[in-house]
């Protein structure tokens, strides 16, 4: 049975890219404040991210 690991990212509300370390700017949107922390199940034969929710480009578009 393969051995799963948790492990955290950060999640940037504004863009929807991950990192795998807080700060306090986004790097690619260049947002302040906008990085989540949330939880990453890693098994040892797979490397899948749990879903999140999506945005749809409109609503991204109009803020």
């Amino acid at each position: 049975m393969p051995s799963k690991k948790s492990k955290t990212a950060y999640l940037c509300s504004a863009c929807g890219n991950d990192f795998p370390k807080w700060n306090g700017q986004c790097f690619s949107c260049k947002e302040w404040g906008t990085l989540a922390e949330f939880k990453v199940s890693k098994s040892k034969n797979s490397r899948t991210f749990q879903p999140r929710d999506t945005k749809s480009l409109k609503d991204i578009l109009s803020k």
